[in-house]
């Protein structure tokens, strides 16, 4: 019997892969065998971040060019599953992905799309050590814009607890990489930038914080 791959773990694995259940699952779910989930309340002083930048801009043309961009995205995925409906060959993760793409854009505006987006960017520039490889970051991208809308979400009764609690239903691996790729694709510039634009304001914070020091220390 094959033990798991994963680093201290010693279950069996699970079938022909190389990690156990337990792993097997959190590969699925999260990216990565030691990834853990992002959270809206974990996103939320990102997304701050964002929602700050539009607040202060309100007549900035990037809101619109960015959600142009988005619907520039589902587009293609209507054209990728007209082409499927037509008969043409298409990759199941491709299909899926275009589906979900489509049917988010029925739901939730797309300000929130973008805005979320970006939030999952900035999270990756300003904590590098949050995402175990881009596959993981894809899925927890995927997984927080998909959780804008309540329709992936399911409830159930924990009867230990005897509280309801949600659950979402997840994107096969690779129609959530397929989907991850398009919308750090499409959206990650925004996210890139306010990134930037905030590492710039905390350096010239420090600055400014050092030369008040330096001439306090001068002083006689």
């Amino acid at each position: 019997m094959r033990q798991c791959l994963a680093p201290g773990c010693g279950r069996p694995s699970a079938g022909y892969s190389r990690y156990c259940q337990l792993h097997k699952a959190t590969l699925r779910r999260h990216g990565a065998i030691d990834q853990q989930g992002v959270t809206k309340a974990d996103l939320k002083p990102y997304a701050d971040m964002v929602r700050r930048r539009i607040l202060a801009n309100p007549g900035s043309p990037a809101w619109d060019r960015m959600e142009a961009r988005w619907a520039a995205l589902v587009r293609h995925c209507q054209d990728v599953i007209s082409s499927y409906e037509g008969g043409f060959a298409t990759a199941a993760p491709k299909l899926r992905a275009a589906e979900e793409i489509v049917r988010l854009d029925g739901l939730v505006p797309a300000r929130d799309v973008v805005a979320t987006a970006a939030a999952m960017v900035v999270m990756d520039r300003l904590d590098p050590h949050r995402f175990r490889g881009d596959q993981a970051f894809r899925t927890q991208l995927v997984r927080r814009v998909r959780g804008l809308s309540e329709v992936n979400a399911t409830t159930y009764r924990d009867w230990a607890t005897g509280k309801s609690r949600r659950t979402y239903r997840e994107l096969a691996p690779r129609s959530a990489d397929v989907m991850g790729a398009w919308l750090q694709e499409t959206l990650g510039v925004l996210g890139f930038h306010i990134a930037r634009l905030v590492q710039e304001e905390a350096q010239a914070k420090r600055k400014e914080d050092q030369d008040l020091f330096d001439a306090l220390v001068a002083l006689k």
